[in-house]
């Protein structure tokens, strides 16, 4: 495996797994560690190399429930609900 799959592949496991204890943190720390988690993944992917897609490609939709409900938090948190 190239070394930037296997930097993504960890970010990615760091992301789900703060995803999975970020009810037992406080808002401020879930903040940051989201900060700091998804600028890393998203650095991580823009290493990867260019490849060429197949135009016949399937697009499946993503079931973005937790990440839509995080987006929830952060509108009620910029309109001083926190």
């Amino acid at each position: 495996m190239s070394e930037e799959i296997e930097r993504f592949t960890a970010v990615a496991r760091e992301f789900c797994a703060l995803l999975e204890t970020a009810t037992q943190l406080e808002l401020g720390e879930l903040r940051t560690r989201l900060l700091h988690v998804l600028s890393a993944l998203h650095l991580a992917g823009a290493r990867f190399p260019k490849l060429d897609v197949d135009a016949d490609v399937e697009h499946v939709p993503l079931k973005l429930d937790l990440l839509v409900a995080l987006s929830d938090l952060r509108a009620i948190h910029w309109q001083g609900g926190w």
